[in-house]
């Protein structure tokens, strides 16, 4: 106030107030003092800044006028939020995929308190699968860039993506994503029993006797998981031992194996121990899925020896002479036998 005498923002004669006052500004001014406050929370993201006017009048009537105007600063009180914060997604294993998603995200923050960082997931033996990289300030692109292995993760796995922001305390959001690991044929069947792959067999075993059971394994789903067995057609040549003549054989034509249970049985009553002491035979487990793989092993199979064979005499007769005084206990011969038997 200009008249005199002259009073001061601290005398007690100046009044101040505030002009068209709207409720919803969470200012007041102090009536003696001229000092303004905050009277309710602030919050940025709702309004950026507030314009209002107040007046100071004087003990004679006159009054003056301004107008206020209050930025609120920004706080890092919004934490990041994905637009999309759950997924589902199915990959195939054995694959890496280019663009697997793509991430969104936003925060009602400003400046670094909006500035957005993602990354991935902290996850033992799942993180080091993908990578992530930013597109733009608020999109990033995930990679898979390490390709999974069904029989060793399971079907399912989850992943972890975090967006954080950069304000002096930083706030974060996370990203959950459920991914199926579908099954390629990738994994050949393994024999798994019998263990070791030896087994025995008496000779001239009736037709369809039980030799062992083959039993194997294969991870793989679906058809690439489903077994089936054949014995690898293996010829070889022994000496008839009633003949004395080579004769030709086949695994196949001694061994058959169930293709679907794994059953080995004996089909050749002739299998003699006299002929050959052990056969080797080569089981081959074979998937149905596509590609179809397969294993073979070599299972060996004893023949074990019957007393099927009468002793023979070297001769069917002996002639010999000895004299009428020879001592008792003279020998006057050796007979010769042998068994085929051992």
């Amino acid at each position: 106030d200009g008249d005199e005498p002259a009073f001061s923002n601290g005398d007690s004669f100046l009044r101040f107030g505030m002009v068209d006052s709207n409720e919803n500004v969470p200012f007041t001014i102090d009536t003696y003092s001229g000092l303004i406050s905050v009277s309710q929370p602030l919050d940025r993201e709702v309004t950026e800044s507030y314009s209002f006017g107040i007046e100071v009048y004087d003990e004679g009537g006159l009054t003056g006028t301004a107008l206020v105007v209050v930025t609120i600063n920004d706080d890092n009180d919004n934490s990041p939020v994905f637009a999309i914060s759950k997924f589902d997604a199915v990959v195939s294993e054995n694959t890496l995929v280019e663009n697997f998603i793509e991430l969104e995200a936003s925060d009602a923050d400003i400046h670094a308190n909006a500035e957005l960082v993602f990354s991935l997931g902290d996850i033992e033996g799942i993180s080091n699968h993908f990578e992530i990289s930013k597109t733009s300030p608020n999109r990033a692109t995930v990679k898979i860039i390490k390709k999974f292995d069904r029989e060793t993760t399971g079907n399912n796995i989850i992943m972890t993506f975090v967006v954080s922001d950069k304000g002096t305390k930083p706030l974060a959001a996370v990203a959950v994503i459920n991914i199926e690991i579908t099954d390629q044929n990738d994994v050949a069947p393994t024999i798994v029993s019998p263990s070791p792959l030896k087994v025995t067999v008496s000779e001239h075993p009736s037709d369809g006797a039980f030799v062992t059971k083959v039993v194997s394994f294969d991870p793989d789903q679906g058809a690439g998981g489903t077994v089936t067995y054949t014995i690898e057609g293996r010829s070889f040549s022994y000496i008839d031992p009633k003949t004395g003549l080579q004769t030709n054989a086949t695994s196949r034509s001694l061994f058959y194996i169930h293709p679907y249970n794994g059953v080995v049985t004996a089909v050749d009553p002739n299998l003699d121990y006299e002929s050959f002491k052990e056969v080797t035979v080569v089981i081959v487990a074979r998937d149905e899925g596509s590609p179809q793989l397969e294993s073979k092993t070599d299972l060996v199979i004893i023949i074990e020896d019957i007393n099927d064979h009468s002793p023979i005499f070297d001769s069917m007769s002996y002639n010999s002479e000895v004299g009428e005084t020879d001592p008792i206990g003279t020998i006057i011969t050796t007979v010769v036998a042998y068994d085929s038997d051992d």
